[in-house]
């Protein structure tokens, strides 16, 4: 479990009088990073107030759409933001661990993929975003690890 790598117990690391000096750790880290989160959306915020921010990803959206609203403030947009990230990050890693571990148990699937690859690389160092097309079999495998193990399962408890 999570808890018992970090040294807590779990169910009493919820209580008041436990634990105080790792959560008033964990409390300050937070206030940084929301620190962090909240200057960089104000950034955005005015960037695209004053039409000088044309990027098209998923923030901008989200900023504009807020625009229309007074009902949602910075910090609501910090809340989503945070949102997003760690479902983003722990549906990956989910999924990336279930692929691997189908990896692992066949070998033939294990040979597939690697060669592959191999193919794909074809000795140099690096991947560029034109070689993805080129990875039809990992990507089957993707698709088909996401079919059978679906993330949100998998971390519902």
């Amino acid at each position: 479990m999570f808890y018992n790598c970090m040294h807590f117990e779990r169910a009493t690391f919820w209580l008041p009088w436990k634990f105080r000096k790792e959560k008033a750790s964990l409390k300050n880290a937070i206030g940084y990073l929301r620190g962090i989160v909240r200057s960089h959306l104000q950034q955005r915020f005015e960037a695209i107030t004053k039409g000088a921010d044309n990027k098209d990803d998923l923030l901008s959206y989200i900023i504009k759409a807020n625009s229309y609203t007074s009902e949602l403030g910075l910090e609501d947009l910090v809340d989503d933001f945070f949102t997003f990230l760690i479902a983003g990050m722990e549906t990956t890693a989910i999924t990336m661990s279930c692929l691997i571990w189908e990896v692992i148990k066949n070998q033939d699937i294990h040979t597939k993929l690697k060669e592959e690859i191999d193919a794909v690389y074809a000795g140099r160092d690096n991947l560029e975003y034109d070689d993805l097309p080129s990875l039809v079999y990992t990507e089957q495998l993707i698709k088909e690890t996401l079919r059978l193990t679906k993330p949100h399962r998998a971390s519902s408890g």
